[in-house]
């Protein structure tokens, strides 16, 4: 293996050593220089962007048409002159001034701008500007005032839960449009964020999501996440009868079931049994012909979770009231 590479080694040594290689490549490099240099000097043609900017858009209106971001420029010069702009380089950007169209100006001439498009191309000549004139619609903008709606993927610490719901500040905001627009906005919603890992307080900006043509009397919001520490908590809930006709009792065994769930630590005090509402339902009874009644959680506070009830069902008996 080695020799192998030692013979590769010295077939390339000699052919590096070579003169008559070297007076080659010598040529070759010197007649591209020589063609490169006769081309950067002829004049020709190319076809550039310039980035444009426009201003002065009178105020409380908007524009509600598609306005070009470039112009196309077709320029003639010298390849010396043309060469920045095909290795990337993008030209200055042109303002374009529409503080005339609110007067009943229709649209925008770039012939009027060719003086001050001639003055950032500077040797070049130009013999195209596209568009020749660009389209101006406006409208006298509308407002509107919605609430503001938070996109997040929230992750709490493990053994820690919200206090409450995330604050967003501000809850509402105005925005500013046309009517078009505006009429199909009920609600503005932020960027997605991605919230890990949260305990304690957190307290952050979020920018909201653009909307095109319409512009907000906010363009951040602050959000608060406030969360704390859970444990678990049992209780004895008592079980209500429903759907039971007149002249006939439910009576169930037990009357009440022990109700499991977690609970931050600043409501663990604040909920009790009248916080649940536990229900068996006659009609159950009646019509399945079972031995036990399934017992359904009707009400239950927002602030407990991972509820369990320690047993699902009850014994039953139906028993018709005495009519003495």
């Amino acid at each position: 293996m080695n020799e192998h590479l030692s013979e590769i080694i010295e077939k390339a040594k000699r052919f590096l050593q070579n003169r008559d290689l070297l007076v080659f490549l010598f040529f070759v490099c010197l007649s591209t220089a020589l063609w490169t240099l006769q081309e950067l000097r002829k004049v020709t043609e190319d076809t550039v962007e310039m980035p444009l900017k426009y201003v002065n858009l009178p105020k409380d209106y908007v524009v509600t048409n598609e306005l070009p971001e470039h112009l196309k420029l077709t320029l003639e010069g010298r390849g010396s002159d043309l060469i920045r702009y095909r290795l990337g380089r993008e030209l200055e950007t042109l303002e374009i001034d529409l503080g005339e169209i609110a007067k009943g100006k229709k649209s925008v001439s770039t012939a009027a701008y060719l003086g001050q498009i001639q003055k950032i191309v500077m040797e070049s000549q130009i013999k195209r500007v596209y568009p020749e004139i660009i389209p101006v619609t406006i409208e006298k903008q509308k407002k509107k005032r919605v609430p503001v709606a938070l996109v997040a993927t929230i992750d709490i610490h493990q053994q820690y839960t919200l206090c409450d719901s995330v604050q967003v500040s501000p809850s509402h905001i105005t925005v500013y449009g046309p009517q078009k627009e505006l009429s199909e906005i009920d609600t503005i919603y932020t960027e997605h964020i991605v919230l890990e890992d949260i305990k304690d307080t957190l307290n952050q900006q979020v920018e909201l999501k653009c909307i095109k043509n319409v512009r907000y009397s906010d363009s951040i919001i602050s959000i608060k996440v406030n969360t704390e520490k859970f444990t678990e908590k049992s209780i004895q809930v008592p079980i209500t009868p429903k759907n039971v006709p007149h002249g006939y009792v439910l009576r169930i065994f037990p009357s009440s079931v022990s109700i499991n769930y977690q609970v931050g630590l600043s409501h663990y005090e604040k909920i009790d049994a009248s916080a649940f509402a536990l229900e068996v339902d006659y009609k159950e009874a009646k019509n399945s012909g079972k031995d036990k009644l399934k017992i359904k959680i009707q009400k239950s506070p927002s602030k407990a979770f991972n509820i369990k009830l320690k047993s699902e069902s009850v014994d039953y008996i139906i028993e018709e009231k005495s009519t003495n």
